[in-house]
């Protein structure tokens, strides 16, 4: 069984889980050049997470079909030195997150891109324009370093054709920008500024992970652009896995031990019961 897989075995779960009405984030971590992007992304011979997570996700909505009846919805960001560009408008849109002034105190990106598809070839289409539109450069440590954190958003709605109750689950599939030291890394000018804030916002993910280690009643959310765009899916009642990406090289040791402290923090986080997202308000705990 190929390692691929095997990785998937274990994230199937919690695209299911999206299925039934809870909210999912999947994020890959790591130092720059790690195999973050092939790790969700991968290949035409070898389909990563996305991919994956896609396929089975629309499996199970047709073995679903006589019992439930299904909506899904796809937009794809990108947060490019603190600025959150849509990845599926022509020209990569700047866009912002604003409160919902409905009341509900809800987070909603206007004028973001959002395609409803039908199936996975569908979808196969609006991943490869995701990833034309994303920004990449060169750096020491990856000839085709990945300069920001790509999220491809999914929402599933949900209807019980017996009883007519709906749900609404969200799945997160994050690639993180690769945390990296400017000075092995060689960045100047402009990739200098873009290390420096995609370091900034994985220390803003650390903090957010320590705050929710320790239970604590402030979760600094709101401190990048990543963390408060995620905090729906991201806390208390959620469903998260990390997968950690490390390099085999030597000269990388410090870069490897820096990701699996990291990893380990994360393993210690207990978010409780994940609650069920359904229209009466309602919180079903599994």
């Amino acid at each position: 069984m190929s390692a691929e897989i095997m990785v998937f075995q274990e994230i199937g779960p919690l695209v299911t889980s999206c299925i039934d009405g809870y909210h999912v984030c999947i994020f890959a971590y790591g130092q720059t050049g790690s195999g973050k992007t092939y790790t969700m992304e991968g290949s035409v011979e070898n389909p990563g997470i996305n991919q994956r997570a896609l396929k089975h996700l629309f499996n199970e909505i047709e073995e679903r079909k006589d019992m439930w009846s299904y909506t899904v919805n796809v937009s794809s960001v990108e947060i490019y030195n603190e600025l959150l560009r849509d990845l599926l408008s022509k020209d990569g849109e700047k866009l912002d997150i604003k409160i919902n002034p409905d009341g509900t105190g809800q987070l909603h990106v206007p004028g973001l891109r959002v395609t409803e598809v039908k199936g996975f070839q569908h979808i196969k289409k609006v991943l490869a324009k995701a990833r034309r539109n994303r920004i990449t450069f060169g750096t020491k440590m990856n000839q085709h370093s990945s300069r920001s954190h790509a999220l491809l958003c999914i929402t599933v709605h949900g209807t019980d054709l017996a009883n007519g109750s709906k749900t609404t689950g969200k799945l997160n599939l994050v690639d993180l920008a690769g945390s990296e030291r400017v000075w092995k890394s060689g960045a100047e000018g402009e990739r200098l500024k873009e290390a420096q804030n995609i370091n900034r916002s994985l220390l803003a993910l650390g903090d957010v992970i320590q705050a929710l280690r320790g239970n604590q009643t402030h979760i600094p959310f709101r401190n990048s652009r990543l963390t408060y765009l995620l905090q729906d899916s991201l806390g208390k009642g959620n469903k998260t896995a990390m997968v950690v990406q490390v390099s085999a090289l030597e000269t990388n040791v410090g870069e490897t031990l820096c990701s699996l402290k990291f990893a380990q923090k994360v393993c210690r986080v207990e978010l409780g019961p994940a609650a069920r997202k359904i229209e009466s308000g309602a919180a079903q705990c599994d």
